[in-house]
């Protein structure tokens, strides 16, 4: 895939490449990012800006950054500085220890429907500079209630898609795409040497061996599933406890198990015993049900997928800096903290009959 091309000089540029020059006007902003006791139109701040681009900016290198699908380049600061720009508001909520902890972090996105906006929310964060990302799906009008893309999209893999989005806002992302997907052939060099790996797949195959991948390795494992409005997040520290039951104990499948996932409702099946029934919403459930009869797919909006976003790269910014992040599931309900009636006896009946009717009636 096209990835940005760095020049040190315009005459070096490909011919009839639009040019957007972002030099100047980020220096004037280093200046007021480094000396915040000016603002603006204040006394005193034209004059020491003007000092400033006299003196300290003249030191700063500048490089044209082409994109080819684009046909643009970008006059920017050089490295960085402009990550010091790009960073300057995450202060001193991400101090600068941190955010160089979390910027040297690798990690691995598997599906990049939510994982999508788990690497949107990763790069936009100043989080891990080295990613890889696999996906072989192409985007599709159906996907555009939940991933950060347009009509334009449509038909491009989500994989190169992804990370030539990211590449806009980050030219200096060191990615690896894996635009055919995961196999059970490519899946352990794509894991290993990972920080963290983001399971973000469809394949219940892929999911399990994933995580024995992950074992032998010591890597931990995020996966953020969407669950109606609200988000669930699982945690798998094998970094900390190899012993550690894979999806943290609540599904036990065997190799020949897994060779036997023929049909859509053998994965619904399994699918459900990872996520859980008891935690998942009731229009979730009763949407599963309608699978295949009158829904087509498990029923995903966008706020639920952004928020998976923040979720993940919130565990994973606390991995790199060495926060505690036990292992477990970990429930983002919005229902429970902002539907009026959630916790009265009258919607805690709600929601058991809805469970007791799923589980009566799922697989039937």
């Amino acid at each position: 895939m096209n990835k940005p091309q760095f020049f040190s000089k315009k005459e070096e540029l490909p011919t009839g490449v639009e040019i957007i020059d972002a030099f100047l006007r980020s220096l004037k902003e280093l200046f007021f990012t480094r000396n915040p006791r000016f603002k603006k139109g204040m006394p005193g701040a034209d004059e020491a800006l003007a000092k400033f681009m006299d003196e300290d900016a003249k030191t700063i290198q500048g490089v044209y950054v082409f994109y080819p699908w684009l046909n643009k380049a970008i006059y920017l600061p050089e490295e960085n500085i402009y990550f010091e720009l790009r960073t300057a508001r995450n202060k001193n909520i991400i101090n600068k220890e941190e955010q160089a902890s979390y910027r040297n972090f690798k990690i691995g996105i598997a599906g990049m429907s939510v994982g999508s906006n788990v690497a949107s929310t990763l790069a936009l964060t100043g989080g891990p500079k080295n990613m890889r990302l696999a996906d072989f799906d192409e985007i599709e009008a159906t996907n555009l209630n939940r991933i950060r893309a347009g009509l334009g999209s449509i038909g491009q893999n989500k994989a190169i898609f992804f990370a030539q989005s990211i590449y806009e806002l980050d030219p200096w992302a060191e990615l690896e795409v894996y635009d055919n997907g995961l196999t059970k052939e490519n899946l352990e060099d794509f894991i290993k040497g990972l920080n963290v790996f983001i399971d973000e797949m469809d394949s219940i195959d892929l999911k399990v061996r994933s995580r024995f991948v992950c074992k032998k390795h010591k890597i931990p494992v995020l996966m953020a599933t969407d669950n109606g409005d609200n988000v669930i997040l699982d945690v798998e520290r094998y970094d900390e406890n190899t012993d550690l039951a894979v999806f943290n104990g609540r599904v036990e499948i065997t190799e020949e198990e897994l060779a036997n996932l023929k049909t859509f409702q053998d994965w619904i099946k399994i699918a459900a015993k990872i996520v859980g029934a008891e935690i998942q919403t009731p229009r979730l459930l009763e949407s599963i049900l309608e699978l295949g009869k009158t829904v087509a797919g498990v029923p995903q909006i966008g706020s639920a997928a952004s928020m998976a976003g923040a979720c993940v790269s919130f565990a994973v910014r606390k991995i790199a800096v060495g926060d505690p992040m036990p292992s477990g599931r970990y429930d983002i309900n919005l229902d429970e903290k902002m539907t009026f009636g959630y916790n009265t006896p009258e919607g805690k009946a709600e929601r058991e009959a809805t469970l007791k009717n799923f589980l009566e009636n799922f697989g039937k």
